[in-house]
């Protein structure tokens, strides 16, 4: 017969295991609860700081080097591009003095805004021409429609098209965005007189189609730079102000199309559905022919104010928060509407 030993097992013996136990479970908490570390926080600190400047650079490039309350740094202010001086016609000491408040007193008022405000005018009557950023190559938005239709009623004015002779919509016509007439049916006839009132009324995208495809970039781009545009390409939808500019008062001057071709492109562009802008500045009695045109962060205006002092204006713009803009636009048309009225 076999006796089973059992094993005796002394108190201070289990004492001492249990001691073993709670001092490792404390060793284990303590790691649990150890600080970062010097590297982990520099990680971390890294991480935070590329993320804020990534921001800050995407929301700088997004407004253009513009941002609210701070001056604009472009490649000329920090020296990594040359400055070209342009030198102006020399005019009275008085319509100086007017010029230089109407740039002040419009540099004061987008000051504190996010973005680049361009602006240019041209005198009518004098050829006076003052402006700021009037130079500076920006998206042109729908004004880039302005030589299309100025080379609609060139070739008009040739002989080269018809103004009613008619063309027929097809679905591939319709482009989205601005105007009515994407929602046309197949098949609906217009004559290039109707597409060119929808492409001033209206700003319409689908006429602009329609009308490019006809002539093709490369001879929309040829036919503006033929006009001094030299910073204009369709293809880019860039422009600059003067460039604008210089073809407004071209078509006024009577330089590019018949008196009979100017006014029916003025008549387009007069009581548009985009009133709220560039004439909103201007009594209402008063007559403005203009162009304007929208993209994201761009508000664009441009035309010629009938007044008894009548003038250019192109107001363009870049990187801007469209609620400042809708409402900034009209106060700077008012303010040059008041100096040129002087």
């Amino acid at each position: 017969m076999r006796f089973r030993r059992k094993r005796i097992i002394d108190s201070s013996d289990s004492e001492f295991e249990n001691s073993k136990i709670e001092l490792h479970k404390q060793s284990l908490n303590k790691k649990e609860k150890r600080g970062w570390g010097k590297g982990e926080r520099a990680f971390v600190f890294s991480i935070l700081g590329v993320t804020s400047v990534g921001a800050f650079l995407l929301a700088f490039i997004s407004r253009q080097g513009k941002l609210p309350n701070l001056p604009r740094i472009t490649a000329e202010s920090v020296g990594l591009s040359d400055t070209v001086i342009l030198t102006k016609t020399e005019v009275p000491i008085n319509i100086q003095k007017r010029d230089n408040e109407i740039i002040k007193r419009f540099s004061e008022t987008v000051s504190s805004l996010s973005g680049v405000y361009a602006f240019v005018v041209v005198d009518l009557k004098s050829g006076d021409t003052y402006g700021l950023n009037e130079f500076e190559p920006m998206q042109a938005a729908s004004l880039i429609k302005l030589p299309v239709m100025t080379l609609l009623l060139k070739q008009a004015d040739d002989g080269k098209l018809n103004l009613d002779s008619t063309y027929i919509l097809k679905n591939s016509d319709k482009t989205a965005g601005s105007g009515s007439l994407a929602g046309s049916p197949d098949g609906t006839i217009l004559t290039y007189r109707k597409l060119l009132q929808y492409m001033g009324h209206e700003s319409d995208n689908t006429a602009f189609t329609i009308m490019r495809n006809y002539f093709t970039d490369e001879t929309i781009n040829a036919f503006a730079h033929e006009l001094g545009m030299k910073s204009t390409d369709i293809k880019e939808n860039v422009t600059t102000p003067s460039d604008v500019a210089l073809l407004l008062q071209k078509i006024y001057d009577g330089r590019i199309i018949s008196t009979k071709s100017k006014e029916l492109l003025f008549d387009s562009l007069t009581k548009t559905i985009y009133e709220n802008y560039l004439p909103k500045g201007i009594p209402e009695n008063i007559r403005v022919a203009h162009k304007y045109g929208s993209e994201v962060h761009v508000l664009n205006d441009a035309g010629v104010v009938f007044s008894e002092n009548p003038y250019v204006v192109v107001l363009l713009t870049g990187g801007i928060v469209e609620s400042e803009a809708q409402k900034t636009v009209p106060i700077l048309s008012q303010l040059i509407y008041e100096g040129q009225s002087q």
